[in-house]
This record gives C-alpha cells, sequence and structure tokens, in this order.
C-alpha cells in the first residue's frame, strides 16, 4: 500500500509541476515570443497544434490515430507494470503517463500543447515533454540492462 501511495504521491506532483510551469509562463510570456536566456536556451510561449515531431493534425484521421496509439501505449505501460517490478521501471511509468496527460489536458483545453521552452533552433519543448523522454530513456535501462544483469546473475 505505502508504494503505491509513492507512486500515486509521484504521478501527482509530476503532472501538476508541469501545469504550474505552463500556467505560470504562459502568463508571464507574450504568445508567440522568445526570451533567450543563455545562448542555446530560451523561455516561449507557444502553442504547437501538431503532433510529436511535426506531424500535424490537419487530417482528422491522424486525430483518432493519435488517441488509439496513446490508448495502445497506455495499455502496454500497464501490462508491463505487472512484470517489472523494480522501482526504476515503475516510476519511469509514471513520468510517461503523468507526462502524456498533462500534454492531453493541454490539447483538450487549448486545441494544442503549450510548449514553454526552446533549446534554439534544435527543438521547443515543455517539461510534460521531458518526463516523457525521462521515463522512455529510463524504462529501456531498466529492462534492457538492469534485467540482462539479473539474467547474467542467475545463470
Amino acid at each position: 500500500m505505502r508504494t503505491n501511495l509513492f507512486y500515486i504521491a509521484l504521478y501527482i506532483a509530476l503532472f501538476f509541476v508541469d501545469q504550474i510551469l505552463k500556467n505560470v509562463i504562459t502568463a508571464i510570456v507574450p504568445p508567440e515570443t522568445v526570451h533567450t536566456i543563455f545562448p542555446f536556451f530560451a523561455v516561449t510561449n507557444i502553442l504547437n497544434k501538431d503532433m510529436a515531431f511535426g506531424v500535424v493534425f490537419s487530417f482528422p484521421f491522424l486525430l483518432f490515430f493519435y488517441i488509439v496509439v496513446v490508448m495502445f501505449i497506455s495499455v502496454g505501460l500497464f501490462l508491463m507494470w505487472r512484470t517489472y517490478r523494480n522501482v526504476l521501471f515503475r516510476s519511469s511509468v509514471i513520468c510517461i503517463l503523468a507526462g502524456g496527460m498533462s500534454n492531453i489536458i493541454d490539447r483538450m483545453r487549448f486545441g494544442g500543447v503549450r510548449d514553454v521552452f526552446s533549446l534554439q533552433g534544435i527543438t521547443i519543448f515543455n517539461i510534460a515533454d521531458t518526463w516523457i523522454l525521462l521515463g522512455i530513456l529510463c524504462a529501456a535501462y531498466s529492462v534492457v540492462i538492469i534485467d540482462k544483469a539479473k539474467d547474467k546473475k542467475a545463470s
């Protein structure tokens, strides 16, 4: 029960950190502007109506496809949750789900995802995107590296 509370608290914290940060930055920074902090990093206020990696939502079937893919990924993560019981993997799943839900809420409320950070000339993103990327990397590490090491020790 205690571990479940940990994962619930982690999910809520990650979700609200992203939402609060987006709300604060979009309240301060005017829409469609970029404020350079460092030569490579900026704070911005962009409403991204596209999907990941610049795929556009110009056709209704793409939105349907997006929803179906998100549902399959979520089901797959929950199935893997039951298989992999280590804290790193489970925390990774929470990162992916919290970041994904935060971006879905944005898409439903604003018609797009609010991106508030920019790596100049490379990408525009938000904290939810960072949670998702961090979750994917840690889950892959957990499944590939840690489980391989356990298998070697067992044999």
